[in-house]
């Protein structure tokens, strides 16, 4: 283990540091936050544009957010890590989702 009087020579200078840094992951935190909460928001204005021009959107933009995971099978949906790209793949639909398979359904489909 290194002793802290490497860094600093008194306990007291350890201490500004310590507080300096923990004021610095704390701004950094709320910067990180405020940038994910702006991403939100702008996440959620576009899925609004989107519900609310669905009428006139053309074919192209339509089958853009639609989401099709062929072959939703067990065998290809077995492990814990292959239910986390299903999660995944079904959570980018945003108004259609289509599921197809073959023999057994994956168990990560609920019933």
């Amino acid at each position: 283990m290194i002793h802290p009087s490497i860094f600093n020579p008194t306990e007291a200078a350890e201490r500004t540091y310590l507080e300096r840094v923990k004021t610095k992951l704390g701004d950094a935190l709320q910067s990180i936050d405020a940038r994910v909460r702006s991403y939100a928001e702008d996440i959620q204005e576009q899925k609004t544009y989107l519900w609310e021009r669905r009428a006139e959107m053309d074919h192209a933009e339509k089958n853009s957010t639609r989401e099709i995971v062929p072959d939703a099978s067990e065998m290809n949906y077995a492990t814990e890590f292959d239910g986390n790209l299903l999660y995944v793949a079904c959570k980018r639909a945003m108004h259609e989702l289509t599921l197809t398979f073959a023999g057994n359904a994956t168990t990560f489909i609920p019933e």
